[in-house]
């Protein structure tokens, strides 16, 4: 179920084409896409912006460093992935490579001008530099469009998210060992047990919503776009960190 969508257009040759199909299958659209194309610009003369294997340096461009996505797919991913999605490009005297930080396939690029970058494999010109009406300058790379961001804001959000991710396992292990202490009748130091009780339901409530949100994930438009196991229990998972955490707050405080 759902649907895809596709608009793409070759402004100087007036062409370009419109497609929409009611199912959320991307190599259907994809297939349809290269149909489509290969109909249309079957007459073109060649547009290879450079013959591959061909030498030469490439011009000099401060494109170098790390971009976020600025174009989710899913929107309710949207705040994640602008952490685990960081893309990294650099280059050398003759190339621009772009990869993800996380690994993954490495793309490379031959600079053809200040703002066209081609495939080294196709020689056609797969990333371009942009100025996106809201975020200003962009890089458009193939279907991404890409961001630079400071490092500093790269390691500094992923340095958060270890502390968290630290925070929410050591919350669990300590309330775990407490609790058996607490059974043996061995509370420690620490006699009010809603101070450790709140903050281990709402570690777990969270992990709980993130297990239910990357089931949802497989499938979106069934698990997510309607009612179902996965979009209920995110929803009563979220609805319960937000209390949990509300109320381990309150516990330390009166």
């Amino acid at each position: 179920m759902g649907g895809l969508t596709d608009f793409s257009y070759l402004p100087n040759h007036q062409l370009g084409y419109a497609i929409m199909i009611n199912s959320g299958n991307f190599n259907a659209l994809m297939r349809i896409q290269y149909l489509v194309r290969e109909f249309q610009t079957h007459h073109f003369k060649s547009d290879l912006a450079f013959r591959p294997g061909t030498p030469g340096s490439a011009p000099k461009i401060d494109i170098k460093g790390y971009y976020m996505l600025i174009n989710p797919r899913i929107q309710l991913t949207d705040y994640l992935q602008r952490i685990t999605d960081i893309q990294h490009i650099w280059g050398n005297d003759k190339f621009v490579f772009h990869s993800g930080l996380f690994g993954g396939g490495v793309l490379t690029y031959k600079a053809i001008n200040d703002h066209q970058f081609a495939s080294k494999e196709t020689g056609k010109i797969k990333m371009v530099k942009a100025k996106d009406p809201i975020a200003g300058d962009v890089l458009q790379a193939d279907t991404l469009l890409l961001l630079r961001i400071s490092p500093i804001i790269v390691f500094g959000q992923l340095g958060i998210l270890g502390l968290w991710i630290c925070y929410t396992a050591g919350s669990i292990i300590f309330g775990i060992v407490w609790l058996v202490n607490y059974s043996k009748g061995k509370p420690g130091a620490i006699k009010n047990r809603a101070i450790i009780l709140w903050p281990v339901m709402a570690s777990l409530a969270m992990i709980i919503a993130t297990i239910m949100s990357s089931v949802g994930a497989k499938d979106p438009f069934e698990l997510l776009g309607k009612p179902s196991y996965a979009s209920v229990s995110l929803m009563v998972f979220t609805i319960a960190f937000a209390l949990t955490t509300a109320m381990s707050l309150s516990s330390k405080f009166w």
